[in-house]
């Protein structure tokens, strides 16, 4: 397993999974956007276990472009107990200085009142898919009960099969999984059984995809 090899592939499928995805999904008519001031800022945030938070100003072009996207990958994400807010930096001055907003708009992954920048897209299904990876370990190990589901609950998913967990391959595996967290699924198999059930005789890696042809 060479990591330059993973590399080169995934940066060949990243580009096909944005060429070949169309958006189509209905803006709902109540917003699940939760709205945020200088009063309610604090506690909210500290309250929420994961979610992620939009300083925004209202003349802002961009802002507006983003508004019908987030709004989508807010109704979606309810059911992960994902919460999407936003936060008019027009009327809270000081809160958005504190925060360090350089510009608009700008999106910051809260846990329980620590944050950290938002490094993904501004497009429904990447809000969506970056803000699930961030509830996931980096490297889930899979099993014949859940493979198809893990394989099939991001457009792009890693597996990369390995002789056990203390193999060098398993710690190169574990080592991408950790810098590429927020970009891409993670899983790993030892199952020789599963391997040989999925077509894998040595350690290598499979890119399951939601497009394209299925699987590189």
């Amino acid at each position: 397993m060479k990591v330059s090899a993973v590399r080169v592939m995934l940066s060949t499928v990243a580009a096909l999974a944005v060429t070949s995805f169309a958006y189509g999904a209905a803006e709902s008519s109540d917003s699940d956007v939760k709205v945020l001031n200088t009063e309610n800022f604090k506690e909210w945030t500290e309250a929420q276990d994961l979610a992620l938070i939009e300083f925004y100003a209202p003349w802002c072009g961009h802002c507006k472009n983003l508004a019908p996207e987030y709004e989508k990958a807010a109704t979606a994400l309810k059911e992960d107990n994902i919460a999407l807010a936003k936060l008019d930096c027009t009327e809270a001055q000081a809160l958005c200085e504190e925060m360090e907003i350089p510009g608009f708009p700008t999106l910051k992954i809260s846990k329980k009142g620590d944050f950290a920048t938002y490094n993904g897209t501004r497009k429904e299904a990447g809000i969506i898919s970056y803000m699930r990876k961030q509830l996931m370990p980096p490297l889930s190990t899979l099993t014949s009960d859940n493979f198809a589901k893990f394989t099939a609950s991001d457009r792009v998913v890693v597996v990369g099969f390995v002789e056990d967990t203390e193999s060098a391959e398993y710690a190169e595996l574990e080592s991408l999984a950790k810098e590429l967290h927020d970009d891409y699924v993670f899983g790993v198999i030892t199952d020789k059984e599963l391997a040989a059930e999925q077509g894998i005789a040595e350690a290598g890696v499979v890119v399951y995809k939601t497009f394209d042809d299925g699987k590189d």
